[in-house]
C-alpha cells in the first residue's frame, strides 16, 4: 500500500482545498517510517468510520470496513460491538444480516 500511495502522489496533482492538503497530509504520513505516526493515522481512520457510521447506520459496506478494520487491529471487543451495532441497524433486512453474519464467521466473531 506504501507503494500505492507513493504512486499516488508522484503522478496526480491532489487539489489546494482543504480536503486536498489533508489527503495530501495523510499520505505523506502514511509513507513516513514512523510506526507511531502511521498507528495514529489508521487510527483516525477507523474513528472517522465509526463516527460517521453513528450518524448513519445505513451503510452496509462501511460496517462491514470497520468490523474488518477492528479484527485486523486485534480489538475483537470493539469488532463485536461494532458487528450488534450493524445488526441493529439492519434489522428487518435478512440479505443485508446474512452478509453480516458470514463476516462475522469468516473473521471468528461467531454468527
Amino acid at each position: 500500500l506504501t507503494a500505492t500511495a507513493a504512486l499516488l502522489t508522484a503522478q496526480v496533482s491532489l487539489p489546494d482545498t482543504p480536503a486536498g492538503r489533508q489527503l495530501a497530509r495523510w499520505l505523506e504520513t502514511f509513507n513516513s517510517r514512523d510506526r507511531e505516526a502511521r498507528q495514529q493515522f489508521i487510527d483516525q481512520m477507523v474513528t472517522g468510520l465509526a463516527e460517521r457510521l453513528k450518524k448513519d447506520g445505513k451503510d452496509l459496506e462501511g460496517w462491514m470496513r470497520l468490523v474488518r478494520a477492528y479484527s485486523v487491529l486485534g480489538k475483537k471487543s470493539e469488532a463485536s460491538t461494532a458487528l450488534a451495532d450493524a445488526r441493529r441497524s439492519f434489522a428487518g433486512d435478512e440479505k443485508s444480516l446474512a452478509q453480516l453474519n458470514e463476516l462475522a464467521q469468516s473473521l471468528g466473531l461467531g454468527s
